[in-house]
């Protein structure tokens, strides 16, 4: 229960500076690198889900919900550390900034290694919330799209 209050921690806290990045203005040099960046982490959900689902046809067919929800829950961790990485190259004048964007890469990174293997996500995870842990890797990849989409755009 407490990593699924660290998750919904790290998805408010995105959002939070992507508000305030969204005021900041970025750094010119690293312009066309965030904006290359941004659009991969625009459509890789749609790679994703044609990945998993040829996966989850074919090799990966038993434990189907416990597997479903932890590539939802991972890829969302991965993306979040993702995004905290642009935005360190975009903000990397502002040292506050860098610095809250670094802990929330580790801290993000750190957690999508330590779910990775599917058994200790069921021990963690998905053996207290069961379904409802698709609910918070749904809220935590509504918040990352939409803070990448509105507040990721504007100033770049």
């Amino acid at each position: 229960m407490i990593i699924a209050i660290i998750l919904a921690l790290i998805s408010i806290g995105f959002l939070v500076l992507a508000i305030k990045g969204n005021k900041m203005e970025p750094a010119v040099k690293t312009k066309k690198l965030v904006n290359g960046i941004r659009i991969l982490l625009l459509i890789s959900p749609l790679i994703a889900a044609a990945i998993f689902a040829v996966l989850f046809c074919t090799v990966l067919t038993g434990r189907l919900v416990e597997r479903s929800s932890h590539a939802l829950i991972v890829f969302c961790l991965w993306a979040y550390g993702t995004a905290f990485y642009v935005n360190v190259l975009k903000f990397f004048k502002s040292r506050l900034m860098i610095f809250i964007n670094l802990i929330g890469m580790i801290v993000s990174v750190a957690f999508a290694i330590l779910l990775t293997p599917l058994d200790r996500y069921c021990e963690l995870m998905f053996d207290s919330l069961h379904e409802m842990t698709y609910v918070l890797g749904g809220a935590m990849f509504v918040i990352w799209y939409i803070s990448i989409l509105i507040f990721g755009k504007k100033k770049e």
